[in-house]
């Protein structure tokens, strides 16, 4: 008898509709690690021929919510959304299985203006107890950019009080892309007190050019700092936002 072959070693092409109904029929398992194992696998296939996406079409009505809220994920990852994915992405962000949850997040980065429904999920979300879950929703809402103006607060929130740098990259990531509708978040990030917070302001005041008008006086003070790094990016981004000003003060 030829030895069993692992499942997750199998080239793409052996996954067909079978495989992802026993698979699907795994996510109902009374077993956590049975549950877990095949919603990694049906998440990580990553190619299905007809034959097993129109069997994860039809898990969208299954009964189990966990199956039907994985088969939307699936879809997603493969380019196959349902028209209401957002929804059911949404409702996944406050399930119990952190995977499920960061999957969530990670399609609803990839949905577009259709996932403007679920930003207050995702503001949520970036609450979540998960260092995996927070920046896929910091991402989320950095491809929403301008619609996501109601995030601002619990962003700024991200980059001053997350002790992970990944997380305070991408919230900052994400104010950036929202726009000039930050400016005025941003200004009062300038007076934090943690250096990498200031400095990640700053950078972000200067991408916005003369859209952050407002920011001027706060940034001219600061090249007063002793730090000679957070006084550089402090007049660079002078110089973007109003290069007549930055000539008044002297610099060049």
């Amino acid at each position: 008898m030829a030895p069993a072959r692992n499942v997750s070693t199998l080239p793409p092409q052996e996954v067909g509709a079978e495989l992802v109904e026993t698979m699907l029929r795994a996510l109902k398992d009374d077993e956590y690690r049975v549950r877990r194992e095949a919603a990694l696998l049906l998440s990580e296939v990553g190619v299905f021929d007809e034959a097993s996406t129109k069997t994860l079409l039809r898990a969208l009505d299954d009964e189990d919510e966990d199956v039907r809220s994985w088969a939307v994920v699936i879809l997603c990852r493969i380019g196959r959304a349902p028209r209401n994915a957002a929804p059911r992405l949404s409702a996944a962000l406050a399930n119990v299985d952190v995977l499920l949850r960061r999957r969530a997040a990670e399609c609803l980065s990839r949905l577009g203006p259709s996932a403007r429904s679920t930003i207050p999920a995702l503001i949520d979300a970036l609450q979540d107890t998960s260092d995996e879950v927070r920046p896929a929703a910091a991402i989320a809402l950095q491809q929403l950019g301008p619609e996501a103006k109601a995030a601002i607060p619990a962003l700024v929130s991200a980059m001053r009080n997350e002790d992970d740098p990944v997380m305070q990259a991408r919230a900052a990531l994400a104010l950036g892309q929202i726009g000039p509708a930050a400016t005025s978040a941003l200004i009062g990030v300038l007076k934090d007190r943690k250096r990498e917070t200031r400095i990640s302001a700053v950078f972000l005041l200067a991408r916005l050019g003369p859209a952050a008008q407002a920011a001027l006086p706060t940034l001219l003070e600061l090249r007063n700092e002793k730090d000679d790094l957070l006084r550089a990016a402090a007049s660079e981004a002078v110089k973007r936002i109003d290069p007549g000003a930055a000539a008044k003060a002297g610099i060049r």
